[in-house]
């Protein structure tokens, strides 16, 4: 059984889960390890079933996503607005849910 997802949907969808993670802790230790080639060492825990794994495929994407843009832009604060027009100008659309499809 294929299941068609509208691009509408997908793309709101992204940008909130995206916005969700843009300041985390997690995903700063992510942006910086990437920024200054360095280690990180992240510990989650939790109950299982608890979103342990999406949480971090998560902060692992958007703090990817955050280190290209402050690498283009050369500025630890850029926005996120203007992060997500980079992306999508530069590397099309991005998908940050469970159901994702390209097309």
């Amino acid at each position: 059984m294929t299941v068609r997802i509208e691009s509408n949907w997908s793309y709101e969808v992204s940008l909130d889960v995206l916005l969700h993670y843009w300041n985390l802790g997690g995903t700063n230790l992510i942006t910086r390890a990437l920024l200054y080639n360095d280690f990180v060492a992240l510990t989650i825990l939790g109950k299982q079933g608890a979103g342990k794994t999406t949480y971090a495929y998560n902060i692992i994407k958007a703090g990817y996503i955050k280190a290209k843009c402050i690498w283009n832009f050369g500025d630890y604060n850029v926005s996120f607005d203007k992060c997500v027009d980079y992306i999508e100008q530069n590397y099309s659309s991005f998908c940050m849910h469970g159901y994702c499809y390209r097309t």
